[in-house]
């Protein structure tokens, strides 16, 4: 009896303080990592950084929009199946890209003022510091000066990875809730203009290099997962607009011959079924049997769509299926490209030899695509800031939200090493998203690790006894 009304009067302090009763449970949320309130502002209204963002990213999009205005369609090399796109890019399109490049840089000084934010671990912090300082030295002494604005105005350079410090902005809670719709409405647009673009180009057996159709079916496929992992309720109805965009992906790589984003749509759409009946069946194999029936009946469905509406495009995938593009580059690469030279990097501008194209400067793996150019030091510093704060989400068993920026990452990470075609780590909408949603790991991070299931239960048969007997003579 004593101890009960030793716990009465700290409760009593409590309710002095705050002029209302505790219930314990809102320190069970604490403690698992749901802050409540806490978490995003009581206004809710969107803090400067988070605008700077927002814009960064639309107008990312929109500079996209631009660049592929003026196109037309040329042969490409000695097949008379294979052509190319002229890309004539407006200024206007450049200009856009380098502001919205500009605003997420100011969205990350932004963020990184803000008085009450996590802070970064010396892991990410250092690796911060050397990689916006190779990137600069990059662009200082791997171009002439005369060459410094085309560089910067071009879709590539090595200042573009000072982008990384926009990781900052993603440490801003009121971001969040304004970014979902944003990014859904941006995946929609980006179907709608792959579909658009496929259908215009449909006679076109395939392209050779980059082209509108690829460029959205990325912006779909990666705006959509960020929608997902956005997606805070928990029923399986607020996944559903989402999830349409992401299953119109599926045909849209298929008429494109794109076998890497087929897989990775196909696995991307089964995943987010499965995230989002987590809430409504909760045994695992009931929910595995959900996912294998409706991403069967969406593939089934769209494979007899497209034989009927398009049979060529269906059967133009099918004998790319089983090609090898991939390792004939890689042997290419290495037998011109020492791999002591990957170390250092050999600067912005180097190339070699692929195929009947001279001078080529691109390869599908990211990551060594990094060493190539920029050196190691660019590489592990972009690692450490970006992906290894996504990943390590997968293992701190946290909530879904969580738990699904880890599979975002895993799936950055495959389509960093070569699992998707003329995927880039540049200025563009899908790198700015996934540069935010590191700084939210990191943000998340900082909060105190998910209590145990004993801890949670001792906690919550605690605080039923107080509510509810309220220990007379102590609360009143």
């Amino acid at each position: 009896m004593h101890q009960s009304r030793q716990v009465g009067v700290s409760l009593r302090g409590l309710e002095a303080r705050r002029g209302r009763g505790v219930s314990l449970a809102s320190l069970s949320s604490f403690r698992a990592g749901h802050p409540g309130n806490v978490s995003q502002p009581a206004d809710g209204l969107l803090s400067v950084g988070g605008m700077l963002a927002i814009s960064s990213i639309v107008l990312a999009w929109v500079s996209i929009g631009f660049k592929w205005l003026n196109t037309s369609v040329v042969s490409a090399g000695q097949k008379s199946d294979l052509f190319s796109l002229t890309l004539d890019e407006p200024r206007s399109a450049r200009l856009m890209r380098l502001l919205a490049f500009a605003l997420f840089i100011g969205a990350g000084v932004f963020g990184a003022l803000l008085r009450r934010r996590a802070r970064l671990p010396r892991m990410v912090s250092i690796p911060l510091v050397i990689l916006i300082g190779a990137s600069v030295w990059w662009t200082l002494f791997g171009y002439e000066p005369s060459q410094y604005v085309d560089a910067l105005l071009g879709t590539w350079n090595p200042m573009g990875f000072t982008m990384c410090f926009g990781v900052f902005a993603g440490l801003d809670r009121s971001l969040w809730r304004w970014l979902r719709p944003v990014a859904l409405w941006l995946a929609y647009g980006s179907v709608a203009l792959g579909w658009y673009y496929a259908v215009r180009f449909s006679s076109i057996e395939s392209f050779a290099g980059a082209n509108p159709m690829v460029e959205y079916l990325q912006l779909a496929f990666w705006l959509t997962w960020c929608a997902l992992v956005l997606t805070q309720t928990a029923g399986w109805r607020a996944f559903v607009p989402a999830l349409i965009p992401m299953a119109l992906c599926l045909p849209l790589a298929i008429m494109i011959s794109s076998r890497s984003f087929t897989a990775l749509a196909s696995v991307g759409f089964a995943v987010g079924i499965f995230f989002a009946m987590r809430g409504s069946l909760r045994r695992a194999r009931f929910r595995l049997i959900a996912v294998i029936l409706c991403t069967g009946v969406v593939v089934v469905g769209f494979l007899c769509a497209l034989s009927l509406a398009a049979p060529t495009r269906l059967e133009a995938f099918q004998n790319r299926m089983l090609e090898d593009s991939r390792t004939s580059q890689y042997s290419e690469f290495f037998r011109q490209i020492p791999v002591s030279s990957l170390i250092p990097g050999r600067g912005p501008k180097a190339s070699y030899t692929y195929g009947e194209f001279a001078n080529y400067e691109y390869i599908d793996n990211q990551f060594l695509f990094i060493a190539f150019k920029l050196g190691l030091a660019v590489l592990l510093g972009y690692c450490a800031v970006v992906l290894w704060p996504g990943l390590s989400q997968l293992f701190r068993g946290g909530n879904r939200p969580q738990q699904m920026i880890g599979v975002l990452f895993v799936f950055w990470t495959f389509a960093s090493l070569g699992l998707s075609i003329f995927h880039g780590i540049l200025p563009n909408p899908q790198n700015f998203l996934i540069i935010l949603l590191a700084g939210r790991s990191i943000d998340l991070a900082a909060a105190p690790r998910p209590a145990s299931p004993v801890f949670h239960r001792s906690l919550s048969r605690l605080d039923a006894l107080v509510t509810v007997r309220r220990f007379p003579g102590a609360l009143r």
